[in-house]
């Protein structure tokens, strides 16, 4: 039975289970979206389980919930996590207490049927999963440890707490950060997201044969990409990539309920007509929780895992918030959906043992608006996040100031697993994480991007910015507060900045 009939069959209780999906979405948004589940929640006086990439807490293992799948090689006997957490808080708000025994008896049969449907689909997704022959390849290093990249789409370093003591309260990437190396001063390559996409692959614009993949597959890597599989005209599979589920469209890739899933080149129908609507993210972390899962001891893999960060535009039209604070807490609340789903991920990987012997990748590979032509402005909206987790190789807790963009991540990944990297726009910044020199270690002197008219350079702790026909300015942005223009202070940074930009315009 395919994944459409099951929905369809039972579209009567289907309708029930999305009313109370659509009901329990608008009340968190409503709400500023507090309904992280118990173990991540920080407001109620209870403390979050502390999910570690070091394995289980020094307090002893915790129980922790199971992501809503639409996978699971176990019998689907236990209650769906979505549908616990949507029943905890039914009891716990005075708001239900009319008709919860209603809404009890229908988010019960939602979960009757989404375990049937998952049961149902469990053979159709597994024969899908075969994919192609694996290539011949080395034999990889026994100690090759796991790269794991965590792709949060337009995520910024506005919206996270660990960047910005003034975003909502953001739990798990705050946690995951004290346990890493959380980087300040790293920049997206290009604003446009297929470039930037290409210059983590090839650490330039332009698509070749040498890539970050082909590295992985040289050196004894299974390499799979999970979410938005875009790249430009070349499909996954011609960018080195042994298997891939998600979207291979940008209009596919730019859907938060998608209709159809591409698996190795077959495509699986999420439905038609009166269907139960599983969002992007929990589909994309399902399936990396599942790829997880039937790795081999002693193979090393590299998952990129690129997730949607849902705007406004995703939702049903004439659904839309209207409001600029609606849809603020619209957007908080999509940001403790995704933690939600992403600490599943990393309690998986935890149950697994694989996080002992994996590297973890936190960054975004989008923009969320067109940069500023404001000097400052466009400063601060170039930046993106990038958190960095590898218990044994990477230091821990860690605030580090050291210059990177996306196109140096290949470079550092290369170090990281012995891989050959001969990309020279790509500055390796292995040291930072590790404290050790690698063989192509070198730190980034300047990174240099356009604002409209205006051309600006960063370098050490400075941003010079120049606008024909008007007087250059120069700031220190390693402060909190707002930087001033200081170029009459310093006429000899000035100078530098000015040779820069002279520079990268010759190169």
């Amino acid at each position: 039975m395919s994944f459409a009939d099951s929905i369809n069959a039972d579209s009567l209780r289907v309708n029930a289970m999305r009313n109370v999906l659509l009901c329990f979405l608008l009340i968190a948004a409503a709400a500023g979206g507090p309904f992280l589940w118990a173990w991540l929640r920080t407001d109620t006086g209870r403390d979050p389980v502390p999910l570690s990439v070091d394995g289980p807490s020094v307090d002893g293992p915790q129980p922790s919930p199971r992501a809503a799948e639409i996978d699971d090689v176990e019998p689907p006997s236990a209650a769906n996590p979505m549908i616990q957490a949507m029943r905890r808080m039914i009891e716990d708000s005075p708001a239900f207490e009319e008709h919860g025994d209603e809404l009890r008896e229908q988010l019960t049969q939602a979960d009757e049927l989404l375990s049937r449907i998952k049961e149902d689909n469990r053979r159709a997704l597994a024969s899908l999963r075969d994919g192609p022959s694996r290539r011949t390849r080395p034999r990889s290093r026994p100690q090759s440890p796991h790269i794991i990249l965590l792709d949060l789409g337009d995520l910024s370093i506005d919206e996270l707490r660990c960047y910005d003591e003034r975003a909502a309260k953001t739990p798990l990437f705050d946690l995951l950060a004290s346990q890493g190396v959380r980087f300040t001063n790293h920049y997206h390559s290009f604003v446009e997201t297929s470039a930037e996409r290409s210059a983590l692959l090839s650490a330039s614009t332009q698509v070749g044969d040498n890539n970050l993949v082909q590295s992985f597959v040289d050196a004894g890597y299974e390499a799979s990409i999970i979410g938005n599989c875009v790249f430009g005209g070349a499909g996954p599979s011609q960018h080195g990539f042994d298997s891939w589920f998600g979207a291979t469209t940008l209009e596919r890739a730019r859907t938060y309920l998608p209709k159809v899933i591409e698996s190795n080149g077959a495509s699986i129908q999420l439905g038609g007509g009166e269907n139960l609507e599983f969002d992007a993210q929990m589909i994309y972390v399902t399936e990396a929780i599942s790829f997880a899962e039937r790795q081999r001891a002693n193979h090393p893999f590299f998952l990129w895992l690129s997730l949607p960060t849902p705007d406004v535009e995703f939702f049903e039209q004439g659904a839309e918030p209207k409001s600029a604070e609606e849809k603020t807490s619209l957007r908080r609340g999509q940001i403790k959906r995704l933690e939600i789903e992403l600490a599943e991920f990393i309690a998986s990987l935890n149950r697994q043992g694989w996080a002992k012997t994996s590297v973890v990748i936190l960054t975004s590979l989008s923009t969320r608006r067109p940069i500023s032509g404001d000097a400052l402005e466009s400063d601060r909206q170039r930046r993106a996040p990038l958190i960095v987790l590898g218990p044994g190789t990477v230091k821990r807790g860690v605030v580090d100031r050291t210059l990177t963009c996306t196109a140096d991540l290949w470079a550092t990944i290369a170090d990281i697993v012995d891989a050959d990297c001969s990309a020279t726009e790509s500055h390796s910044f292995y040291r930072a994480l590790t404290g050790k020199r690698s063989r192509s270690s070198r730190t980034r002197k300047h990174l240099s991007w356009k604002a409209g008219d205006r051309s600006l350079v960063r370098f050490g702790d400075w941003l010079y910015s120049h606008t024909p026909g008007q007087e250059s300015a120069l700031y220190d942005v390693t402060g909190d507060t707002p930087a001033e223009n200081v170029a009459g202070f310093h006429p000899q940074l000035v100078v530098r900045g000015k040779e820069l930009l002279a520079e990268t315009k010759t190169n």
